[in-house]
């Protein structure tokens, strides 16, 4: 296709012109897109052998979405997933009558592409319902390591690696008994579980749930990461036995999380563990919107 881009770029002189492969859009007035439909129509029938499709050859607004090599292009300036993308995914979910382990691999590989290709778009909160349904489903033939392996896709594909942080927050729970822990996730330091319960009353902050009525809920309390000379100030102040870990980016991409810095100032001090009854009753009222 390099012939058209020349043709429309050096003979056509349009300087508004995008193409993928065998798709494109040229950007104009009224008339002479017109005009350059024509011209095209022309250029390609008698040097390539190619002819336009009509029925998807569109003169549009410029206010109106664009439909555009899988996506719809809006006028705000964000783009958004076709809705035969969406309910491919949704076939996808609903045919889940699954009674073997290569048939089931095979059907999450799909909904894990699909969810990969709309993930460019504004669209976290599509992922998200379409995965709850998902994970609410039951497979009767798999062990409960392959449910859990699923779930942890889920939650890679949203984009939030809750069951992989946890894990390592559990970790350093068990190795830093007497110590509190903030992990910074993205722009936020955070602290879970009977942590989040204990710090949010001593330094006053909300206690939230996160990924509500999921496999990774969990009470948590957090801060911003430009407020982080502050609390470090309360926790001195306080007397909080507390370990900050930062995280960075390496060469492959992954995160790291280090050891920031370090609070002791009671060695024989533990953590209150707060009972699973009170956690729940937080959660509960947390749902109820008393706390916010």
């Amino acid at each position: 296709m390099d012939e058209l881009d020349q043709f429309v770029k050096r003979e056509l002189q349009v300087k508004h012109y995008f193409r993928y492969v065998d798709d494109f859009i040229i950007l104009g007035k009224k008339e002479e897109l017109i005009n350059f439909h024509k011209k095209i129509k022309r250029f390609l029938k008698e040097n390539l052998l190619l002819e336009l499709l009509e029925k998807k050859t569109k003169l549009l607004p410029i206010n109106y979405d664009i439909d555009f090599i899988g996506y719809i292009i809006k006028k705000q300036s964000y783009i958004l997933p076709r809705k035969r993308t969406i309910k491919s995914v949704k076939y996808i979910i609903y045919q889940q009558k699954i009674q073997n382990k290569e048939i089931y691999q095979k059907t999450f590989s799909s909904i894990n592409s699909y969810c990969w290709l709309i993930k460019h778009t504004k669209s976290f909160s599509i992922r998200k319902n379409l995965l709850r349904k998902l994970n609410t489903l039951t497979f009767y033939t798999e062990k409960q390591y392959f449910f859990l392996k699923k779930k942890e896709n889920i939650y890679d594909i949203l984009e939030n690696k809750r069951l992989k942080t946890m894990k390592q927050y559990k970790e350093l729970q068990k190795k830093y008994k007497n110590h509190i822990i903030f992990m910074q996730i993205g722009c936020f330091y955070k602290a879970f579980d009977y942590h989040a319960v204990y710090v949010s009353k001593k330094l006053w902050l909300k206690l939230t749930v996160s990924n509500p009525k999921t496999a990774g809920e969990t009470l948590m309390c957090w801060f911003y990461q430009k407020s982080l000379d502050k609390y470090e100030n309360l926790i001195q102040s306080k007397k909080i036995n507390t370990i900050i870990l930062k995280q960075k980016k390496e060469e492959n991409k992954d995160i790291v999380r280090d050891i920031y810095k370090t609070y002791t100032y009671n060695k024989n001090w533990f953590v209150p563990i707060s009972s699973m009854d009170e956690i729940n009753r937080l959660k509960k009222q947390y749902y109820e919107k008393k706390i916010i």
